[in-house]
């Protein structure tokens, strides 16, 4: 799944297989869920919570400098 130029109070996604690659992401809450994929995901504003969790596949994340936000990120296998 692809996105850019996202706009939500909270924004959640979850596939059984396959890669996840939101830019431009602007919401306070964000939850990513994959079985099998990577999960990338660029976040523009500050941010409340961010949980990601992949079942195998390597997590990105990029956001503002100084965001202090509550960070869960878990990958079976993967970096």
């Amino acid at each position: 799944m692809t996105g850019s130029g996202i706009t939500a109070d909270a924004l959640e996604v979850d596939t059984g297989s396959g890669s996840v690659r939101l830019g431009k992401v602007q919401s306070s809450r964000v939850s990513i869920d994959t079985g099998s994929g990577d999960v990338e995901v660029d976040l523009t504003l500050a941010i409340r919570s961010l949980l990601v969790d992949t079942g195998s596949g390597s997590v990105t994340v990029r956001m503002p400098a100084g965001t202090g936000a509550q960070l869960a990120v878990e990958t079976g296998s993967g970096s």
